[in-house]
């Protein structure tokens, strides 16, 4: 019985705990790769955002230029003076933080530019499609190892009608720009790694973890952001929970071995107990002195047993020394008929010698 209660509550005891330990655990990991997630998009999002400002300033400076009907008329006129004044060197030269211009006319025949060459910008996707579609548009350029955030429009007058031609202008992202990103970020930047790349995959030795890849596609080259981000409050939780799980654990296999030894040492107490009554016990004596019983139920039934034995062995020898004395009597009877001078020899033999004793 004790055995049987034992391992039910030691199993109970052992399943509990590891139901428990893994529950914490898988709800501990769901959560912290849940609340990374959410942090990863919002890095991501601060990253978004920024370059959608960046683009949205951009688009109302370049605006401000294109939809002009003095601009419209100098580009086709191809007024090189007016337009280094008012719209190239006026934008590359002044506090517009632009690295580059390019704009043409509808046919081509009237193209100006500073910063950048004809060949690099002239079939990009962002040109030809403001030229095919007269759209606004913004997108990422790769020139020289550089990259450049590029918007532009078609040439319009002031109204926004009569739309033809191209005014593209072009900033660099550099290190101001990253400079500003790592700011946004936060602490959650580790050391200031943020990098800019052109490669879907990247590695860098400074770094000892992982990078996180932001993506910002456009209609010509993609750029990639990779940023090491270190979120302090998942670690604190992460490190947390795991310590008390471990110490819950601990408990529970400290506690358990606390129970085990008890019971242990109980059961060997009653055991030596047993032995010991079964040291002094006289099988031989008339009457049997029953054997003790303890707390443990395997023992008791044990002692059940010898005790069941005890008796029947005393009822045994009862039985056979009193068949003896029916023996010895027969005999003496017998000797006395044989030879009548030794009548009642044997019975006072023994009353002389109770007498005697």
């Amino acid at each position: 019985m004790l055995r049987r209660y034992f391992f039910i509550i030691v199993s109970t005891f052992i399943i509990t705990l590891l139901i428990v330990s893994v529950g914490i655990l898988q709800i501990m990991n769901n959560g912290i790769e849940k609340y990374h997630i959410s942090a990863v998009d919002n890095q991501k999002q601060v990253v978004n955002t920024y370059f959608e400002n960046q683009v949205y300033n951009m688009a109302i400076l370049a605006r401000a230029h294109a939809v002009w009907t003095d601009a419209i008329d100098n580009v086709n006129t191809n007024d090189e003076l007016w337009i280094q004044d008012n719209l190239t060197n006026y934008l590359y030269e002044g506090e517009f933080n632009v690295d580059f211009v390019f704009l043409s006319s509808e046919d081509m025949s009237s193209i100006h530019m500073i910063g950048v060459q004809e060949d690099q910008i002239n079939q990009s996707n962002i040109v030809q499609r403001i030229i095919l579609d007269d759209v606004e548009e913004s997108s990422f350029i790769i020139l020289n190892g550089h990259f450049y955030l590029v918007t532009g429009l078609p040439f319009s007058n002031d109204d926004g009608s009569n739309q033809q031609g191209v005014f593209v202008i072009g900033t660099e992202i550099d290190s101001e720009m990253v400079s500003d990103l790592v700011i946004l970020s936060g602490e959650n930047l580790v050391n200031s790694h943020l990098f800019i790349s052109n490669l879907s995959t990247y590695t860098n030795e400074e770094v000892h973890g992982e990078l996180v890849q932001i993506e910002l596609d456009s209609i010509d080259d993609n750029i990639y952001i990779y940023a090491h981000y270190n979120f302090s409050f998942i670690d604190y939780i992460d490190n947390t929970i795991k310590g008390h799980t471990i110490t819950i654990v601990a408990s529970s296999i400290f506690a358990l071995i606390v129970v085990v030894v008890l019971s242990l040492r109980s059961f060997q107490n009653q055991f030596k107990l047993l032995l010991n009554q079964l040291e002094v016990l006289e099988y031989k004596s008339k009457h049997y002195k029953e054997i003790q019983k303890g707390k443990s139920s395997e023992l008791n039934t044990i002692i059940d047993v010898l005790n069941d034995i005890g008796v029947q062995y005393n009822e045994n020898l009862n039985m056979l020394l009193d068949k003896n004395l029916e023996i010895i009597s027969l005999l003496a009877t017998a000797n006395e008929i044989n030879d009548p001078y030794t009548a009642k020899h044997s019975e006072n033999v023994t009353f002389l010698s109770s007498k005697i004793a």
